[in-house]
């Protein structure tokens, strides 16, 4: 019997992190206003973290160029989400944080992503000891598959 149920536990398993993979990427509405792409979020959510930072500085905390911050940058600024001042050490490099709607819309993604954690906690609060250790046995062992 277990031969035929893991070609479909196999299936199922990947739909699922395809399914969070497509999610992570997928375009994030926030009230009816807004429409961030995920990289617009990725920056927005280091931008909150990382205030007064120069493009420069993002690009190291992000690990990608100074071209794709500076391009997802105008899309923020285009939808007033940023704050750019002047750097009083460097006239020409500009300190960048999040506007006042910048910082409503993080704290609404934020918001949101905590709903979906909080379900997903009490899920696994009601896991046996027993289910949980089986669970993390196989998570322990996709991770390393998966550092091949």
């Amino acid at each position: 019997m277990n031969e035929y149920i893991r070609p479909d536990l196999n299936s199922r398993i990947n739909q699922v992190l395809q399914k969070k993979n497509d999610l992570d990427r997928r375009a994030c509405k926030i009230g009816h206003e807004y429409t961030l792409q995920s990289s617009e979020m990725t920056l927005l959510q280091c931008l909150g973290s990382n205030p007064g930072k120069s493009v420069t500085a993002l690009a190291g905390v992000l690990q990608i160029t100074k071209g794709a911050v500076s391009q997802t940058l105008k899309r923020l600024d285009s939808k007033e989400l940023l704050q750019r001042d002047e750097d009083p050490a460097n006239a020409s490099r500009a300190l960048l944080s999040l506007s006042l709607r910048g910082r409503f819309v993080l704290q609404k993604y934020q918001d949101r992503q905590r709903v979906v954690e909080s379900s997903f906690n009490r899920y696994l609060s009601r896991l046996s000891s027993r289910d949980a250790r089986t669970i993390n046995e196989f998570l322990q062992q996709y991770d390393s598959i998966l550092d091949i």
